[in-house]
């Protein structure tokens, strides 16, 4: 487990200030949500390039090329993805809820165990270009210590190691700096003093004594 140290418009006349919130609203109801692409196009012309951190890790690794595009005018289209895995990682969320963090890890100082939340890091700039880059993603669970510091936790239903912890690394690390330095300084969490996963791997299947002789 690695360790760290965003018009309203106004009619006037000579007379009065009004505004038509009928039209307006009729008009904002015709209007198409922007695309994935006209998004990413707007935020571009902003001078801002928005990361998931989750596209840290596979996507990255697998093509940078592919990974460039995502994010520079063609992204790379959503899969399938199997209902029971999303019912695992909700299961296995809302289990460790509210539990002693050292049902985590012995290791780990004494603490509670939070929901993940919804994180947004301020936008950094990036060295030799005119480009700034924001983190925005989900944690699966946040880590609250009782002395002080959080830690940040992601579930994977895969097997624990090095290459593991290599490959999710990224991922974790943007997750902390959005934490530490956020976009609202109101939702600051700091400092981040542990980073790991909770790794879950099918390696058998065991029988409950509850379940037996049921159907």
């Amino acid at each position: 487990m690695p360790t760290v140290v965003r018009t309203m418009t106004t009619l006037t006349t000579h007379t009065h200030t009004c505004t038509d919130d009928s039209t307006a609203a009729a008009s904002s109801a015709k209007r198409p949500r922007p695309s994935v692409f006209e998004r990413r196009q707007a935020d571009l012309a902003e001078g801002v390039l928005k990361l998931s951190p989750s596209s840290l890790t596979f996507l990255y690794d697998e093509c940078k090329a592919c990974f460039w595009h995502h994010y520079n005018g063609r992204p790379r289209p959503s899969t399938a993805f199997p209902k029971v895995f999303g019912a695992l990682d909700n299961a296995q969320k809302e289990f460790f809820v509210g539990r002693s963090v050292k049902e985590v890890s012995r290791s780990l100082p004494a603490g509670v165990i939070e929901r993940g939340r919804r994180v947004k890091s301020e936008a950094i700039a990036v060295a030799g270009t005119e480009y700034r880059v924001q983190f925005s993603g989900d944690t699966d669970t946040i880590l609250r210590f009782s002395r002080a510091g959080v830690g940040v936790c992601d579930f994977k239903t895969s097997t624990p190691g090095d290459e593991a912890a290599a490959l999710y690394g990224r991922q974790l690390h943007a997750y902390a700096f959005a934490l530490e330095r956020p976009a609202n300084e109101v939702s600051r969490m700091a400092p981040v003093s542990r980073m790991g996963l909770i790794c879950f791997p099918p390696l058998d299947m065991v029988e409950l004594p509850a379940a037996r002789g049921t159907k």
